[in-house]
């Protein structure tokens, strides 16, 4: 005997047990077992009397336990529909009887747990301070909700919607205040059962609530009995509240779906994907699909056999078939001539080119953009300027057409070419590149050989994209059929940790990648619009996007059809087909029915009378498009109609039946019926394959391989699969019959993706002709009413959107034809006016009647814009030929262009309908399009959350999406742990999302390119290709070659170079403005002003020096450091006197933990005593002995500061020098950097000041090394006294051998290459000063005439500080600092030389460095234009406008620009009698022409007893000018003076001192100022005229 078996009586709140139906989307069986129904899945064990589990092996009758009684079980016995229990509150009883008949869902049970949400969640919610809604408030508001659905399925989320409205009308509405629960919150137990009944009274019987005395099961006894009773008269609730109340249990209710339409749809939104197609599966295997053949058969009219029908119809046909096109549609032919009927060829036959639209480019840059932001985060994700070069990997959904259209796409773009990777951009070689997400070995070869590459190529950044991203997001498994392959490539170990691999998800729905546990960014995703006009900078369109949200509008028409509708007599038919036969699973029936719907049309349109009945009006309009346009032109050519059909199994019975049919009604050279999925390639018939193969230039060996390869053939194409792919459509599909898709439970993604597949651009200039009906305006619809009636033209009437199945008896107009035909008041066929667009009480068939007056019943069918001004349609012509069959001229180009200018219509389920047009008077918590679930992958993180705003932005809508939704258990994302991890999301990962068929793939292959590009660029540098100037006679200056096997080939001989004359020349291009020299080949130029400096572009090198930007592993350490370590960095003081200021002056070093090693501090205090510096002997493989001193201003960010690779990782000691005002920006943007402060009397001062403290400092630091290291026993000689001075633009170091480069090129060095061969010049102490030539590609042989030359030094200067202790920079200058101080040097016998070997490459850098300042009014209008003459004016003048500029940088801005015309009228021009200048090198202009000569003791200047000068210049002089030096100079009459002095009383007493008014005539208007305010400290100006 058996024992008896219970189901368990209480249902668990999580999603394990075996009583709820997991979500996770299974593999269908290998083996192939008999599917009983969905309960048996939630029924897998039961318990054994003794308390152990056994398997439960799909009983028929599980009987009741024998102390069971009605009272704590429930008896099933259910003969119709299976009713959907749905548990709230309160434990389950148990269940007997044939328990497979109901199915328990746990749809609600989530909605009544009570979360634990943190106060800022409640905030952003509404309910902060609300109290909690108690179990009868929620069982309450369940009532109400289920008596205000209708006829609508049941949805969790509307629910949630209602109980979170309730919470927030509780809360308080001033939070000063105290919350004071409403009444209705605190519902009593005892009043809740009366409360229900009374909110059921409204739901017109679709709600009853039963309250039960004992227990629930006694309720659910009570509903099942209800459920079964078979009484015709009974109207049954849709609806079964059960509700008990007790003190010992509480409150416990559940609700029982029994209406079959809600249950059906509950039951089949339980089924994952595979689940389904197993049942449908399973009862097409068993023969359940002729229930449906039995109950057409029994019911049609006169008994109509469709079969027997088209036996009859074949017969007679005998051997004929219709005309294959360019005829009468009703034509016959033999079939044998059909067969060689060729269309004409068609004359272009070009492919279209592939061309990028402006939002394509646009949205390209956009993503670089994001890729660069990541290069330039904190986290040091990637390193853009490490990689020289792009490579990819495509990864497409595993669907055959999408896989071949993504690499026609490649090899159009030709992208493989741009980056290098391919010589020729060909279909082959595309092929290698693109690779199908699926098992296939040959993808996994390319898998494998792309991580190799990762691997084998580190300075190649690869970009891997991912297409149809939201397709698979399983978790990969092994087995038979793995899941999870897109999770096995995208997320494994190689590709997240390597750090050469950009990630591009690219997707259309990205809302299944949007979770609390997404492994993107947030701002890593790129929003692709769907119109130019949301981007910037952006040209006019050509075209337009017609996407999702334009069709939904067009269910707004008045004047025709929208492109958006459902077929109400379809679904008509289908609830009743639904309601007859509730164990056949709904997609079979709709199938069914559609199939039979298309049969009749085509019978009809064959002219087999009777069948018309059959069928509805849509089904019948878009076949006669189909069949009858080919007839209207000599190339065959037609439209497509899309058959959409998930189930594979489905698909192939619609396939063979609607091929059956169309060949024996004689259709099989009219038009095509082709099957296509992911997985499978769709076949042609052979004449049609020709046909396409003759339009499109092709020979007999192409076949098409993508969809677009199918434009304007005439056929059905039937589309299955669980999901689409993105495939391009062509633009002759006109209709896209949906209505198999979308029926049941909804969501966002799903219908995104089924409306996605048509969306498309359309021409700009078809926008109105083709979708837009335009409102009248006020002023054109009051000029309507005043010309009405005039000429008796008859008043348009506009009926409401006309039901399909209203139309007249007679052949029916084209659906397509309505969309392009002229307005309703405008003739259609007949010429009468009369003849317009039948309205609703046109309808003579009875059988219209009927269905007409059954969907009139609910409201939610009509659109109501009565209200609304007649539109008008801006349209006026016709198609080619006419419905009769009359032949007309061929104008079938005409037509099949304007037919491709409108966007194809799209035919949906009445469930997709609802909630894409919902009804006007709707609930706010109804369920729209906006507020659908994501998907169905992902489940709400809390039943307590906000709803999805229409207005929300992408970026808002995201934001949402992570914050309310997590993955399901089979998402590769739901076992990341994102909780106390530094880094969730994975930093190189990007997501590109757009609307269906908005441009996506052009989009990203562009990306590749412009990433490819910018790569490049940023491999490149400008740097300044300045031609060396005046090289005339440079060859007499310099030494003759020596011998090559001398080793001073390599490095300077001393005596040799001392014997050398100086060349005072300036050759550095950029100084070509300058005041010419006298005595050297410089001519002085008529023209002024600044001249642009030419540039070329140069790869950076290995060794190149970089700005902030630059990441890398090699020099993360030198150049950033940890926060707490850079926090320690110590600043110490110190002073020292300067002589120049004549005052004590502060100085700075802010030194980090890890450069303390560079300096000495005192053991006892921690005071900084000096900066190390080495012996002249030290040797070593990292002894760079030079300190290198960087003087930066302005450039915390470009600046070339990071010497790690050019210095090829040696040691060295490098000092920033920075003023005061910069330091805090130089130490967050360097911390691992050694800072010297400038004294705070630097901060306005320029170039000149900072090289001015450094070699101050320079020097006082050696004079305490030599001390420090005299009491060690080293020599004070042997201390180290050079320092480098080098200017922060300084990028590369080349290298020139003139005996083994005779081709000009140069080889490129480190700095350290540079540093060390300097550093071994013999006898290194007897010379002042090193340098190197600026690098340029111009006059390259005149500038290698020997490898040294003794001239000026720039950019890169070695120092002697211990040599030139007593020549100074000039630490009041801005310009011309380094000629100045060349000319010291040399005049004070000190020996430099320049090493014309080597060169320093200089880059354009456009910020900082402040050569130029603004100079505009101290007060007023900054933007008022000041010209150089204003710079200078009379002391104490009433019109002086007072400059926001140092008096320094005026005076010299002012000597450089107004000397020809103000100060020394006389030199310009006129090299041979030059300007006097004494001590200083200052530029007076480029024509004219200076002498410089120096007053110091024992200085060499040239002989001067020939010449006559022009002018005298006496700038700042000091003790060493005397009356008695400037007597040996000879002044031309009329020559000039110009004294300047820091003030007035200097001014004067320099006159006396230097007895300048024997010589010189002065008038009192002849003395000026800078245009300073007296704080300000003007520098004055006094003038003079020579006399003899």
């Amino acid at each position: 005997m058996t024992r008896p078996a219970l189901i368990p009586h209480k249902l668990p709140s999580h999603k394990s047990d075996s009583m709820l139906k997991d979500d996770t989307s299974q593999p269908p069986l290998k083996k192939r077992q008999r599917f009983m129904s969905t309960d048996e899945s939630l029924f897998p064990s039961v318990r054994h009397a003794h308390g152990h589990r056994v398997p439960l092996t799909r009983p028929n009758f599980v009987p009741p336990p024998p102390t069971a009684t009605a009272h704590d079980s429930v008896f099933i016995n259910i003969a119709g529909c299976k009713p959907v229990i749905l548990p709230c509150h309160g434990n389950m009883p148990l269940f007997h009887g044939n328990v497979v008949d109901v199915v328990v869902s746990p749809l609600f049970l989530d909605c009544f747990k009570l979360p634990q949400l943190m106060p800022p969640v409640l905030d952003s919610l509404g309910i902060l301070g609300a109290p909690n809604l108690s179990v009868e408030t929620m069982a309450l508001i369940s009532v109400q909700y289920l008596g205000q659905l209708g006829t609508r399925v049941p949805s969790r989320e509307e629910l949630d919607a209602a109980f979170l409205k309730a919470r927030q009308e509780t809360g308080p509405r001033d939070r000063a205040m105290q919350p004071q629960p409403p009444q209705f919150v605190t519902v009593a137990p005892a009043q809740l059962p009366w409360l229900a009944k009374t909110a059921a009274a409204t739901s017109h019987g679709r709600v009853k609530v039963i309250v039960p005395q004992v227990s629930l099961a006694e309720g659910m006894n009570e509903a099942m009995r209800q459920i079964s009773d078979t009484h015709p008269i009974t109207k049954k609730p849709l609806y079964f509240v059960i509700i008990h109340v007790s003190r010992q249990r509480g409150t416990e209710f559940c609700v029982v779906v029994a209406g079959p339409i809600q249950a059906r749809m509950l039951l089949e939104s339980r089924f994952s994907i595979p689940e389904c197609f197993k049942e449908i599966s399973y009862q097409i295997i068993t023969g359940k699909v002729h229930l449906l053949h039995t109950h057409f058969k029994r019911n049609s009219t006169e008994n109509v056999d469709h079969d027997v029908l088209l036996d009859e119809f074949s017969n007679a046909l005998k051997k004929n078939v219709f005309l294959p096109f360019n005829g009468k549609k009703e034509d016959k032919i033999a079939e044998n001539l059909a067969t060689s009927m060729t269309p004409h060829s068609v004359q272009n036959t070009t492919p279209e080119e592939f061309k990028l639209h402006p939002v394509q480019i646009a949205v390209a840059m956009k993503v670089l953009s994001q890729v660069c932001a990541i290069a330039d985060s904190d986290q040091l994700a990637l390193d853009l300027g490490r990689f020289s070069k792009v490579d990819l990997l495509i990864i497409t959904a595993p669907s055959l057409v999408l896989h071949q259209q993504t690499i026609e796409r490649v090899a159009q773009s030709g992208l493989l070419v741009d980056l290098g990777l391919e010589e020729n951009s060909t279909v082959k070689a595309a092929e290698k590149y693109v690779m199908r997400c699926d098992k296939a070995p040959d993808t996994q070869t390319k898998f494998e050989n792309f991580v190799s590459r990762v691997k084998a190529y580190p300075y190649t950044l690869f970009v891997l994209i991912q297409d149809q991203a939201h397709i698979d997001i399983n978790r990969h498994s092994f087995g038979a059929q793995p899941l999870g392959l897109a999770d096995r490539y995208i997320n494994c170990q190689e590709v997240l940790k390597s750090a050469n691999v950009l990630t591009l998800q690219v997707t259309p729905t990205p809302y299944v990648l949007q979770t609390k546990k997404s492994r993107l960014p947030p701002q890593n995703e790129i929003y692709m619009p769907t119109c130019v006009n949301q981007m910037t900078n952006v040209p006019p369109p050509e075209k337009v996007y017609f996407g999702l949200q334009d069709y939904i509008k067009t269910t707004e028409w008045t004047g025709r059809l929208p492109l958006l509708r459902y077929d109400p007599a379809f679904e008509q038919a289908a609830d009743t087909l639904l309601e007859a036969y509730p164990r056949l699973y709904s997609l079979i029936i709709r199938t069914y029915l559609l199939i039979r719907q298309y049969t009749s049309a085509l019978m009809s349109l064959s002219g087999i009378k009777g069948t018309k009945q059959e069928t509805t009006t849509e089904a019948y309009n878009m076949l006669a498009d189909m069949v009858n346009l080919p007839m209207k032109n000599s190339y065959g050519k037609g439209c497509m109609v899309l058959l959409r059909i998930p189930s594979i199994q489905l698909a192939l019975l619609a396939h063979e039946r609607l091929r059956s049919v169309r060949d024996k009604l004689g259709l099989q050279y009219r038009f095509d019926v082709l099957l296509s999925s992911m997985t499978t390639e769709f076949s042609l018939d052979d004449h049609f394959l020709s046909r396409l193969q003759s339009w499109h230039g092709r020979d007999k060996t192409w076949q098409p391989k993508t969809y677009e390869d199918l434009a304007d053939l005439p056929c059905i194409m039937i589309l299955s699969g669980q999901h689409t792919a993105g495939e391009t459509w062509p633009k002759s599909l006109r209709y896209c019959d949906l209505r198999l898709v979308n029926c049941g439970v909804l969501d966002r993604t799903t219908v995104e993706q089924e409306i996605g597949l048509v969306c498309q651009y359309i021409d700009i200039e078809n926008i109105h002709k083709a979708v837009t009906v335009c409102e009248l305006s006020e002023e054109e619809d009051s000029d309507t009413d005043d010309t009405e009636g005039e000429e008796g033209e008859p008043e348009a009437s506009i009926p409401t959107v006309p039901d399909m199945s209203s139309k007249t008896q007679s052949t029916p107009m084209s659906t397509l034809e309505m969309h392009l035909k002229a307005p309703v008041d405008i003739p259609l066929r007949d010429p009468e006016p009369s003849h317009r667009i039948p309205a609703m009480s046109s309808v003579t068939d009875p059988s219209q009647v009927k269905v007409e007056d059954q969907t009139s019943e609910s409201s939610e069918d009509k659109n109501t814009f009565a209200d609304s001004p007649p539109p008008v349609l801006r349209i006026d012509w016709k198609l080619g030929t006419d419905e009769d069959g009359d032949e007309e001229e061929d104008t079938s180009g005409m037509d099949m262009k304007r037919l491709q200018g409108t966007p194809p219509v799209i035919l949906v389920s009445k469930a997709a309908m609802c909630v894409l047009k919902p009804d006007a008077h709707h609930s706010a918590d109804r369920l729209t399009y906006f507020n659908l679930p994501a998907t169905r992958d992902t489940v709400w993180v809390s039943a307590v959350h906000p709803s999805l705003q229409p207005s929300m932005s992408n970026e808002m809508r995201s934001l949402f999406y992570r914050q309310w939704m997590e993955p399901k258990n089979y998402h590769y994302d739901y076992e990341r742990k994102v909780e106390n991890t530094t880094q969730p999301h994975h930093p190189r990962r990007l997501l590109l999302c757009g609307p269906h068929q908005v441009g996506k793939t052009g989009a990203f292959l562009h990306f590749a390119r412009v990433l490819s590009r910018m790569l490049i660029r940023l491999q490149e540098v400008e740097v300044y290709d300045e031609e060396e100037i005046n090289l005339e006679d440079i060859a007499s200056l310099l030494l003759p070659p020596p011998p090559p096997p001398s080793p001073s080939a390599k490095w300077p001989d001393f005596e040799l170079i001392n014997q050398m004359s100086f060349d005072a020349t300036v050759h550095l291009g950029r100084l070509s403005q300058v005041s010419p020299i006298h005595g050297t080949n410089m001519k002085p130029k008529s023209t002024t002003g600044a001249v642009e400096r030419p540039t070329t572009s140069m790869m950076m090198s290995q060794y190149s020096a970089h700005n902030a930007f630059h990441h890398c592993d090699q020099c993360q350490h030198y150049k950033d450091i940890q926060l707490p370590e850079a926090q320690q960095a110590r600043t110490h003081r110190f002073t020292f006197t300067s002589t120049m200021y004549g005052e004590d002056l502060e100085m700075q070093f802010v030194i980090p933990p890890q450069q303390e090693k560079h300096f000495v501090f005192n053991h006892s205090t921690g005071q900084l005593e000096s900066m190390l510096l080495p012996v002249i002997s030290e040797k070593g493989p990292n002894a760079i002995k030079t300190p290198i001193f960087t003087p930066t201003s302005g450039r915390h960010e470009h600046g070339l500061i990071n010497l790690f690779h050019a210095m090829g990782g040696a040691k060295h000691l490098h000092v920033l020098v920075v003023k005061q005002t910069e330091m805090m920006l130089y130490k967050k943007q360097w911390p691992n950097h050694i800072l010297l402060v400038l004294p705070a009397v630097a901060n306005d001062t320029g170039s000149g000041a900072a090289k001015f403290f450094i070699k101050e400092l320079a020097y006082h630091n050696l004079e305490l090394e030599r001390n420090r290291q005299q009491e060690l026993g080293v020599r004070r000689q042997d201390v180290w006294p050079f320092i480098l001075l080098l200017d922060d633009s300084c990028v590369m170091w080349h290298c020139h051998d003139a005996g083994k480069q005779e081709d000009g090129k140069d080889t490129l060095v480190t700095l350290r290459e540079v540093i060390e061969h300097v550093e071994s010049t013999p006898k290194l102490s007897n010379f002042s000063m090193f340098g190197i030539r600026q690098w340029t590609s111009k006059n390259y042989t005149r500038s290698m005439q020997q490898n040294f030359s003794r001239n000026h030094l720039h950019n890169m200067v070695f120092i002697n500080v211990d040599l030139t202790q007593n020549v100074q920079y000039d630490q009041n200058r801005y310009f011309g600092e380094e000629v100045d101080f060349n000319m010291r040097i040399n005049s004070s016998k000190f020996v430099m030389c320049r090493f014309n070997q080597f060169s320093v490459m200089m880059k354009h850098i456009n910020v900082g460095g402040q050569k130029e300042f603004p100079i505009h009014p101290k007060s007023g209008k900054t933007n008022q234009e000041i010209s150089p003459q204003q710079f200078v004016c009379a002391p104490d003048s009433e019109d002086m406008t007072p400059l926001m500029a140092t008096p320094q940088y005026l005076l010299e801005k002012y000597l450089s620009c107004m000397s020809a015309e103000k100060l020394f009228p006389l030199a310009v021009t006129n090299p041979h009698c030059p300007v006097l200048v004494v001590d200083y090198y200052i530029d007076l202009g480029p024509s004219v022409t200076v002498h410089y000569a120096s007053s110091k003791p024992h200085s060499v200047n040239s002989e001067v007893s020939n010449l006559r000068f022009s002018g005298l210049l006496l700038y700042m002089v000091d003790s060493f000018v005397f009356a008695e030096f400037l007597k040996e100079f000879k002044f031309m009459s009329g020559a000039k003076l110009c004294l300047i002095s820091p003030d007035r009383n200097t001014l004067r007493r320099q006159v006396v001192r230097l007895e300048l008014e024997e010589q010189w005539r002065f008038r009192l208007r002849d003395e000026f100022q800078t245009a300073n305010s007296p704080e300000d400290k003007p520098l004055f100006l006094l003038t003079g005229t020579h006399v003899e």
